[in-house]
């Protein structure tokens, strides 16, 4: 074993030493106190960090935790959970780990969508982070989740248990996929990296993420939302919306191909760092 201290407080000065040079430290921080969190609680540690112990399996799984940390692995996988727009989602190396990005789009949707009752689509929904989001806030919507990946729906089914509420998912391809329903949203956030970026990823996403949501090939970046736009223009109601996540070098292509497509009222949103990321469209 790593760590032998029953100290809490010790525990956080030896996470600290052991991670050194593979991580900054504000991050190993960030990580000790999101484990903390989910353990213990931060304020319990903040206030009595010095007097709380910690049994033996405690000590081998934050010694296993350190033993993953060490070879990049993300520390939402480690706890096999992550917060998310006031929702928790399970998530594994089957699932992306939620944005915060993501968050921003959740919160574009539930600002711009004003109708009670109404008909979602997350197309590529992964973990489900969007359709449980969407469902928490509006109860009234009825949602569906797609997703070409059965094992990544196992852990949105459970997401949306664990959440309370209920999203229709259904294990389908996108590019060979029929719908039979009209909806006022259509939401989806594709894989839209060039694969020529991997190199300049860091490991813990490109060694532990899965490559099927993430990467397109270089040659032709636009495959997902191209076919989603032939899906929207079939399904999406005269009045509804189609909401689109995007590499930040591609929102002219895609806003681009939504304009030869129709849609006529297109609009760009920046997310919190200022990058081109979230498209809104109407017909």
């Amino acid at each position: 074993m790593f760590l032998s201290s029953n100290k809490l407080s010790e525990l956080r000065i030896y996470f600290l030493e052991q991670l050194e040079g593979i991580y900054p430290e504000r991050e190993i921080n960030n990580i000790f106190f999101l484990i903390n969190d989910v353990k213990y609680g931060r304020s319990k540690f903040e206030s009595s960090g010095d007097s709380i112990r910690i049994s033996e399996s405690e000590i081998l799984f934050w010694n296993t935790a350190l033993k993953r940390l060490k070879k990049n692995e993300p520390v939402q996988y480690i706890l096999g959970k992550t917060d998310f727009h006031n929702v928790e989602i399970f998530v594994s190396s089957a699932t992306l780990i939620p944005r915060p990005e993501t968050e921003e789009l959740v919160e574009l949707i539930l600002n711009t969508v004003e109708v009670n009752n109404a008909k979602c689509i997350d197309l590529g929904t992964g973990s489900a982070c969007i359709p449980i989001a969407l469902k928490k806030a509006r109860d009234s919507w009825s949602i569906k989740g797609i997703d070409i990946s059965e094992d990544a729906l196992r852990f949105a089914r459970n997401s949306a248990i664990l959440n309370k509420v209920e999203v229709d998912f259904q294990c389908e391809d996108i590019f060979e996929l029929n719908l039979d329903e009209k909806y006022d949203v259509i939401v989806s956030n594709p894989p839209y990296i060039p694969i020529s970026e991997k190199d300049k990823m860091r490991k813990n996403v490109y060694e532990f993420e899965p490559d099927i949501a993430l990467f397109v090939p270089e040659n032709d970046p636009l495959l997902f939302y191209e076919a989603i736009v032939g899906l929207a223009i079939a399904t999406l109601k005269e009045t509804g919306y189609l909401f689109f996540e995007i590499h930040e070098d591609l929102s002219n292509h895609v806003v681009a191909l939504l304009k030869e497509n129709d849609f006529s009222r297109v609009e760009v949103r920046q997310d919190l760092q200022g990058k081109n990321r979230m498209v809104l469209a109407r017909r």
